[in-house]
């Protein structure tokens, strides 16, 4: 989304507005030098605009939230001083507009509830933020850096396509099946590549990958994944000055100006939502793609092998026809835009938002909240890792990194243990070697439940590290005590099986 949000777009849920400030702050305070027209500040891309409708929520109610983020903001500086330069003072962060400072936009719009009825709404309170874009080209080209400065590290393995993870026999770890198209005979090459850990972070699929071992099977609670799509439009010559602009909250209009992504595009080009027509459709994560209920969003998609790519792009094209009428009904001049290209994205939510679209009218709903942080530790030395935003994805980037060196350092030392554990099981009970993979996986969860058992007790005692919980941990187990306790839980498992057997006969 390349932008860095103040908390203006989600300010129907405090909890969720506070937090997209934070992450953002946090984020310009380290990339202050990335952000579009550095030298000015009321450039259309460092200067964001949030409409409040008349069907939203009350001015009162608003004008209150957004005092709650100036002075978060103001607080928030003293730990992050370089978020200066990005967003400025306090005092001009936010800024609330007069009608006249947006005579492009409709006085009187006609707006279609969920009931299908139309009434007129009108925007009834306009807000300017620091709200600013980051110079994608600029940042791409700095990663591609740092991916060169540790190509000794890196294996980059572009192409190839996770087919399933499996538990990998020989103790802990994973292994990943993957296939990818050998260019010169056009077939299919299978790989399997061997890791101690994983960070599966493939978006709308993590949960169709996670359920080869059972993960997905497990949630707490249903996500969905919502399916985007987005236009990129021409600028009329009448907008070239316009800020983006989010009309909030519920099934309104997002306009967004874009730089071009090369260096021969026009920059005066702008990403276009209707939410209505924007969101497609939705279906449960982890659903095998040609699996989706909806023939409609199966065809837009291009899961549908039996629809033509002309049929599929002339479906697109409808659908991104429909945005931008929808988008013109609140700015008039965008009925002279050009649609450019449509594409679709997706986003995952941690709630089941699946029936129907009757969300998207609600201002309570989940849709209009972004309270998690992707992160699911799913066993020992594997982790999902949803992005959510661009912001997020910075501060919880290092979160997940400190939690991947926790898990790989009790890794370690459950490893270090079971293999005293294992030689003596073999020993006493000459484990046949077809059996000697599930013992191993057996005893990886027997150890890892005991260890979390006594993070438990000691989680507010006095150690101050977790390295020194694991290494106390560790300094109380007894070789003799654990192949004793395994052995009489393995028995009475088998006695339990046995008699199942039995009486199934």
């Amino acid at each position: 989304c390349f932008k860095m949000h103040t908390g203006l777009h989600y300010i129907g849920d405090r909890e969720t507005a506070e937090t997209c400030l934070k992450n953002s702050v946090e984020m310009a305070n380290t990339f202050s030098d990335f952000v579009l027209d550095p030298s000015e500040p009321s450039a259309p891309s460092r200067r964001g605009r949030h409409y409040l409708m008349s069907n939203s929520h009350s001015i009162e109610y608003v004008r209150a939230e957004c005092e709650n983020l100036r002075s978060l903001y103001e607080s928030l500086l003293a730990e992050y001083p370089d978020a200066r330069k990005v967003f400025g003072e306090p005092e001009s962060f936010i800024t609330y507009l007069s009608p006249e400072q947006y005579d492009y936009i409709n006085d009187t719009i006609l707006f279609s509830n969920d009931e299908g009825s139309s009434e007129s709404i009108s925007v009834c309170l306009g807000i300017e933020t620091p709200e600013c874009q980051i110079d994608i080209r600029q940042f791409k080209d700095y990663f591609e850096k740092i991916f060169l400065h540790h190509k000794e590290k890196l294996d980059l393995l572009y192409g190839n396509h996770v087919v399933k993870i499996t538990f990998d026999p020989d103790y802990i770890g994973y292994n990943i099946e993957s296939r990818r198209r050998c260019p010169s005979s056009n077939e299919w090459v299978f790989n399997t590549i061997k890791t101690k850990s994983i960070i599966n972070c493939t978006w709308q699929h993590i949960d169709l990958i996670d359920s080869s071992l059972n993960y997905h099977q497990v949630e707490r609670k249903p996500c969905s994944i919502r399916a985007k799509a987005i236009v990129e439009a021409s600028l009329p010559s009448e907008l070239i000055a316009m800020n983006t602009c989010i009309f909030f909250s519920g099934p309104h209009v997002s306009l967004t100006r874009i730089p071009g992504f090369h260096r021969h595009e026009s920059e005066n080009r702008v990403l276009v939502t209707y939410e209505p027509e924007t969101n497609i459709g939705h279906f449960p994560s982890g659903t095998v793609p040609h699996r989706i209920d909806s023939e409609y969003l199966k065809n837009l998609l291009g899961y549908n092998p039996s629809l033509s790519h002309a049929d599929r792009q002339r479906l697109l094209s409808a659908v991104g026809t429909k945005i931008l009428e929808g988008a013109a009904k609140y700015v008039p001049a965008l009925s002279s835009s050009i649609m450019l290209n449509i594409a679709i994205g997706f986003v995952k939510m941690f709630s089941d938002t699946g029936e129907g679209n009757s969300y998207l009218y609600d201002i309570d709903s989940p849709i209009h909240q972004r309270r998690e942080n992707g992160v699911q530790e799913r066993d020992l030395c594997y982790l999902s890792f949803s992005g959510i935003k661009m912001t997020y994805t910075f501060k919880t980037a290092g979160e997940v990194a400190t939690s991947l060196i926790n898990h790989l350092a009790v890794r370690q030392n459950i490893e270090d243990i079971a293999q005293p554990v294992i030689a003596r099981l073999e020993e006493e009970f000459a484990t046949a070697s077809h059996s000697r993979s599930a013992v191993r996986y057996s005893l990886k969860c027997y150890l890892l439940s005991k260890f979390m058992s006594y993070v438990h007790q000691h989680r507010n005692s006095e150690y101050a590290s977790f390295s020194a919980v694991i290494n106390s941990w560790r300094d109380n187990l007894n070789v003799d005590s654990l192949v004793e306790e395994y052995s009489l839980g393995m028995t009475k498992h088998k006695r339990a099986f046995d008699l199942t057997i039995s009486t199934r006969k």
